[in-house]
């Protein structure tokens, strides 16, 4: 599994995203500790994120960049 610090600016932006849309506190040091971390931890949940369980498991298990940068390209 793919550390934090080791994703590209966007990626972890999107998950701080994420995890204040599904309603906790924006707080990166969570993700460095628990990059896993669902919503009841302070995280958010794969399965309710805009992208859904696929996606993020791509990018956090496999490290494959693609469909994030498909998704959301560089401007």
């Amino acid at each position: 599994m793919i550390k934090f610090k080791d994703l590209p600016v966007e990626i972890q932006q999107r998950m701080l995203d994420e995890q204040e849309r599904q309603g906790n506190t924006r707080n990166e040091k969570l993700f460095v500790e628990r990059i896993y971390a669902p919503k009841s931890q302070g995280g958010f949940t794969w399965a309710l994120s805009v992208e859904g369980t696929d996606f993020w498991t791509e990018i956090l298990f496999k490290g494959n960049f693609t469909g994030f940068y498909e998704k959301y390209p560089k401007s």
